[in-house]
């Protein structure tokens, strides 16, 4: 049946336009959600480098935000590139961690839907070794172990130096060992432990060790003596020796 009520009159111009309009408003606005929705999101990129600006591959970024009690992790690729997508707005805290070198820490990073970028040059880390000498055994002069290694340039070729990835690190080889002697006299209680920090040079000596804590000059004395002597077969970074930070402990203990 034809509905007689309905008006079938012609749409005229004005109408027209307004509905014209009305649909372009209509459009504007979804296209505006969109973009919107879109831009709630960040992206955090970056590269990871070592102290000679080769990529370090495999490296471990820990991404976390308190507030949303949120975690992400992703690794380095081979060219040392990293990328978190899809992260919504907030301020997070980025960790860069693997094996034998230093966790490089960065804070405050505030995301607001936008592309953001953090770039880190990872440090080797230090190396720490922790003695006990007895006052049971009174040495008249200092215990000297010294171990047979070959030279390291009699060891395989290292394929560190020619790779264009970064990150290769050979831990040093203690060559020379020196035991400290417990101080004459001296009385260590229940324990008495000396902190010394230095580093080990580039051509495998010892240097600028300095006492951090002592209970006693001469227990001070006695650990930096010992420590002083050491030699190593020095650390390698892509095949090329450097600098490393040590770290010893020695802990002095009386019998009695």
């Amino acid at each position: 049946m034809l509905n007689v009520r309905l008006n079938r009159d012609p749409i005229t111009r004005s109408a027209s336009l307004a509905a014209v309009i009305v649909l372009t408003a209509l459009t504007v606005i979804v296209a505006g959600f969109g973009v919107s929705a879109q831009s709630a999101f960040a992206t955090l990129s970056g590269s990871v480098v070592d102290p000679n600006g080769r990529p370090i591959p495999g490296v471990t970024l820990k991404l976390s935000n308190a507030q949303r009690q949120s975690n992400y992790e992703v690794k380095s690729d081979p060219t040392g590139q990293y990328e978190f997508v899809g992260l919504p707005a907030g301020t997070y805290t980025l960790l860069f961690e693997t094996g034998g070198f230093a966790t490089v820490k960065r804070e405050g990073i505030a995301l607001a839907g936008q592309p953001f970028q953090v770039n880190a040059v990872m440090q080797v880390g230090s190396i720490m070794e922790t003695i006990t000498v007895s006052d049971q055994a009174r040495p008249l002069a200092p215990q000297t172990n010294s171990f047979r290694q070959r030279p390291r340039n009699d060891l395989q070729p290292d394929p560190c130096a020619n790779s264009p990835a970064g990150g290769c690190i050979r831990m040093p080889i203690k060559i020379k060992d020196v035991k400290p002697i417990f101080p004459a006299g001296a009385n260590a209680g229940t324990g008495t432990q000396v902190v010394l920090e230095g580093r080990i040079g580039a051509d495998g000596f010892i240097a600028g060790m300095q006492v951090v804590s002592a209970p006693d000059q001469s227990f001070a004395n006695a650990a930096l003596n010992a420590v002083n002597a050491w030699e190593f077969l020095p650390t390698e970074l892509d095949g090329q020796p450097i600098d490393t930070r040590i770290k010893v402990m020695v802990n002095f203990v009386s019998a009695k």
